[in-house]
């Protein structure tokens, strides 16, 4: 939506999903709360409302773009078929020429994302002040600089501004031919992960509306994007190795012991956060609390798993990567720069020993906390 809460053009690919259609919730207060009342309430009032959905697909690369584009707020696109989308808690994109240490005007696939002025890092860890965006893709910096070559990572340095997430209008198809029900001012409030072995991918989007609901004469259903789902056997996960801003490096494979891997990342959306004074019942605003995120897997104990335990004790710091492939070179691939063990249990009885893994994800200084790299046939998200 280019205005919070203003019903916006619908996409024409559709996002298949699973579960219950969207509820409206109404918080009412009765008067059973007064003296001189009823047994029984005999009146209540509106205070609030809001619209809340769950909905689960198997994973598509466009369903995880979709999703983890609107619950972080920031993407960025290169490419010209396929076309590569980098996805992360704050702005990210790729210098596209070399820029020398005496140019002031940087080069990239896209900026759309990144706020009119502010803080850039570099994968060195160097920062470095800018000041306008003339175009989606030049940055205007500061002052001199290093010298950035083509294809390294330019990452914003967190700012609170960028707690704004975006929303969308959402449409259902409630009666074939008939009539459809459209909520705007909706927003992703949470999202996860799961895979399991001998399994598809799953995605689970916990959505959030500011309350307004209309009924709408039916319109053309929009096409499927045709892609392959993404599942466990496809896919390859990496522990302990090494994150670049650009690339995953070393560490152990471990595909053949992995039993299953779950991501959660939770904006954190409280109950009556973005309710305005003078605002009417819906909410007036689309913002995020603090994010949190959680990884946990299970492994299958043999003689050449890493000792997590170990791991553990040691406090060690990780990066991780899970890499999905469908077909026609479709792709996710999903970093954490940094992970670390917050527990390794051992269970299984007498049959297969299996080490139940949860892990805290923490903010690299230089690579944020996670990054997912979707590539498809998409041109763009959140436009």
């Amino acid at each position: 939506e280019g205005t919070f809460g203003a019903a916006d053009t619908i996409d024409v690919t559709e996002n298949r999903i699973g579960g219950d259609a969207m509820t409206l919730v109404s918080d009412r207060e009765d008067d059973t709360v007064e003296v001189s009342s009823l047994e029984e309430a005999a009146e209540s009032e509106e205070l609030a409302r809001r619209g809340e959905a769950t909905h689960d697909q198997r994973m598509t690369p466009n369903g995880m773009a979709w999703w983890f584009a609107y619950l972080f707020g920031n993407i960025s696109t290169k490419g010209s078929g396929p076309y590569t989308h980098t996805i992360c808690p704050f702005p990210k994109t790729f210098c596209t020429e070399e820029a020398l240490n005496t140019d002031t005007s940087l080069l990239v696939d896209d900026n759309v994302s990144f706020p009119a002025s502010g803080t850039l890092m570099l994968d060195t860890g160097l920062t470095l002040a800018y000041s306008a965006l003339p175009d989606a893709q030049t940055i205007t910096v500061d002052a001199t600089h290093a010298t950035i070559a083509v294809g390294d990572a330019i990452r914003l340095v967190p700012e609170e501004v960028l707690f704004a997430i975006p929303s969308m209008t959402v449409l259902e198809e409630v009666s074939e031919g008939s009539t459809q029900r459209e909520f705007s001012g909706v927003v992703v409030s949470e999202a996860s992960v799961s895979i399991e072995k001998k399994g598809f991918a799953q995605i689970s989007a916990t959505l959030l509306g500011n309350g307004t609901v209309t009924w709408e004469a039916d319109a053309a259903r929009p096409t499927l994007l045709t892609e392959s789902y993404l599942k466990a056997s496809g896919t390859t996960v990496n522990y302990g190795g090494t994150w670049d801003g650009d690339a995953y490096g070393s560490g152990t494979v471990i595909d053949a012991n992995i039993v299953n891997f779950n991501w959660n990342a939770n904006n954190n959306i409280e109950g009556d956060e973005g309710y305005l004074f003078n605002g009417g019942l819906v909410r007036g605003r689309a913002e995020r609390s603090r994010l949190s995120q959680t990884v946990s897997m299970q492994i299958e104990l043999t003689g050449a798993t890493p000792d997590y335990q170990a791991a553990q004790i040691a406090g060690t710091v990780f990066a991780f990567r899970t890499y999905l492939v469908g077909t026609g070179s479709f792709t996710v691939e999903i970093v954490f720069p940094a992970l670390q063990i917050l527990s390794s249990n051992i269970s299984g009885g007498t049959g297969n020993l299996v080490q139940d893994l949860e892990c805290i994800v923490l903010e690299h200084s230089t690579h944020g906390s996670v990054e997912v790299t979707v590539v498809n046939s998409v041109t763009g998200y959140l436009t």
